[in-house]
């Protein structure tokens, strides 16, 4: 009798297999960072540019055209921080006002984060199999 070395196996392409993983560990690097900013209270010093303004327009686009629910939770999440940015800069709110407002972005990307670390985790609970 011969032992059969048991394998793990992903049942799934590559691609999206790659792609899942790449997402979970930006999320990790994205939660720690955004943790990190909230633990510090790094200030920061909002100046608009047209990579806001396009990455606004591609969450907005994305927020309309995928239809899973739990992903559309999750662009509002991090559609928030830039919104409060937009609106507070023609509007000047004070330092106080800004620094609230950066608080609870943050708080929000690191609960994008976290959601998005989690369910990368649960898909490849799923999707794979020790055979």
């Amino acid at each position: 009798m011969t032992n059969q070395k048991k394998q793990l196996t992903l049942n799934t392409d590559w691609h999206t297999a790659a792609g899942m993983l790449a997402l979970t560990i930006f999320s990790i690097f994205w939660l720690s960072v955004s943790c990190w900013a909230v633990i510090t209270g790094k200030a920061s010093d909002f100046q608009p540019s047209w990579q806001m303004a396009f990455s606004v327009i591609v969450l907005i686009a994305g927020f309309i055209l995928i239809p899973d629910r739990m992903a559309r939770f999750v662009i509002g999440l991090l559609l928030f921080q830039p919104a409060i940015e937009i609106i507070g800069w023609p509007l000047h709110f004070s330092s106080g006002a800004q620094a609230m407002n950066l608080s609870i972005a943050r708080c929000a990307n690191i609960a994008a984060c976290l959601i998005i670390y989690l369910d990368g985790i649960q898909w490849f609970k799923e999707h794979t199999t020790y055979r």
